[in-house]
Formats: structure tokens, sequence, C-alpha cells
């Protein structure tokens, strides 16, 4: 796992995970945050059949992290760490607004990620905070 990648050459648009890993670098994130993030990010695009992420929104978020919890039966703790590299990816990287209420379930209650919604075709997920529990 090297820390570094050479820089593309040519006038080819950097590719999605090395402009992922530029804003990670940029925000002084850890390496291991850095690995974590990219992992997530390269499952996601996976798990919907290598479609860009700027061609998704909410709803595939939302089916992503249903399936981490209910078919792969990961941790509450794992869900919100995949959910934050893909709110990282939509608001650091491609800029967009993302829109949702994710719930993570834990042992003490649910707790609701931020989320408004806004008009929009492919709809989006924007994170504000944490609301308290139910």
């Amino acid at each position: 796992m090297g820390y570094s990648r050479p820089p593309s050459t040519g006038l080819q648009q950097p590719r999605l995970l090395d402009l992922v890993r530029q804003a990670i670098r940029t925000k002084h994130y850890s390496l291991r945050t850095e690995e974590a993030y990219l992992r997530w990010i390269k499952r996601f695009i996976l798990f919907h059949n290598q479609r860009h992420p700027r061609d998704m929104g909410c709803v595939e978020v939302e089916q992503f992290l249903s399936d981490l919890a209910v078919t792969r039966h990961v941790a509450a703790a794992t869900q919100n760490q995949a959910l934050s590299a893909l709110l990282f990816l939509y608001h650091e990287v491609l800029h967009e607004v993302l829109l949702a209420a994710v719930a993570a379930g834990t042992r003490r209650g649910v707790w609701l990620r931020a989320a408004a919604c806004q008009s929009g075709a492919r709809g989006a997920v924007r994170f504000t905070g944490w609301f308290g529990a139910l």
C-alpha cells in the first residue's frame, strides 16, 4: 500500500480516486483515513456496477448502506465510516449536495444523520450534523 502515486501525464482529466486522494491530503487527513475512505468509495462504485457517483445520489447511498447493515451485518460504526467516506466524496470532491436522512441503529438508540431534502433530479445528501436519539 503505497502512499503516493505518480502524477498522471498528458491532457487527461484526473481520475476520481486521484481527486479523492488529493482532497484528503489537502485536508491533512491521516493515511489510515485515506485508505479507509478510498476502500469505501471503491466498494460503493462496485456495488452499483461501476456507475460514476456523479450519476448517483441519495437513493444509491441508502441502498449501499442498507446492504451493509442487512446483508453484510456490519456494525453501526462501520456503517457510519462508510457514510462519512461517501459524504466526503460528494461534498469535498464532487461538490454536490446529498439529500437523505440515514438512520444508524446502535445499542443506545437510533441517531439520525442530518439531511434536508432539496429539489433535484438525482437526489443528493448534505451532511448537517447529528440530531438527538429518538
